[in-house]
């Protein structure tokens, strides 16, 4: 399977500093290798950061950093309730100022809920190992936590509203992120489903704005 962003932009503007991200396409590869686990690899061929301040305009592009995962489900399929756990590890590849050229890592825990025939919710608490923003060769704790409720329009359409929240532990100061999000997902066939959706910053440590684009295609 490959879940891919036809474009990501995301745009931020604090303390007099204007920086936008663009990256394109940003593939995510899965293979199943049962009926509960797939392995994944993340990778973005091209991104773009521009950043605007009083003392010009800079642009960075170049290759992002690539990321591996295995994605486990513990309970049966189909269930009412079900848990999956998503380990992952970064291999830091990309150019500075495109990636951090540290190695990083963390696990997801994804849980469904089908409240009704067309309602999901679904939590996904996640804790990650960030490096230090000091660059010590050091590594801190994050936190994340979503929140999000799906609601089926049609057997084809989805909709999903979302609350994300971020609660990065750096030594140097802990920063706290909060967005509200929403998507669309439609069902073009069994195998094809796109998606279009928006993040909502909802403080100024948040980019107060990301928009994608995105393609699932099943093999």
């Amino acid at each position: 399977m490959i879940e891919a962003d036809a474009i990501n932009w995301a745009h931020d503007a604090h303390a007099g500093v204007t920086t936008d991200t663009v990256a394109y396409s940003n593939p995510v590869f899965k293979l199943g290798v049962d009926g509960a686990t797939d392995i994944e690899a993340a990778w973005t061929p091209w991104a773009s950061v521009r950043t605007h301040d009083a003392g010009g305009t800079t642009t960075l592009s170049g290759t992002g950093d690539v990321v591996l995962r295995v994605k486990h489900r513990l309970t049966r399929a189909n269930a009412g309730f079900s848990i999956a756990l998503v380990p992952y590890v970064k291999i830091p590849v990309a150019r500075a100022g495109i990636g951090n050229g540290h190695w990083e890592g963390g696990v997801v825990a994804g849980t469904n809920i089908v409240l009704t025939p067309s309602l999901l919710l679904t939590f996904a608490p996640e804790i990650d190992f960030l490096a230090d923003r000091n660059d010590s060769g050091r590594h801190h704790v994050q936190t994340q936590q979503t929140i999000n409720l799906g609601k089926s329009i049609t057997p084809q359409l989805m909709f999903y509203g979302e609350l994300w929240t971020a609660q990065n532990f750096d030594p140097a100061g802990t920063i706290r992120q909060y967005a509200a999000d929403a998507a669309l997902a439609w069902v073009v066939r069994p195998d094809l489903q796109l998606d279009i959706g928006a993040n909502f910053g909802l403080n100024r440590f948040t980019p107060a704005t990301q928009t994608y684009l995105g393609i699932s295609a099943r093999f």
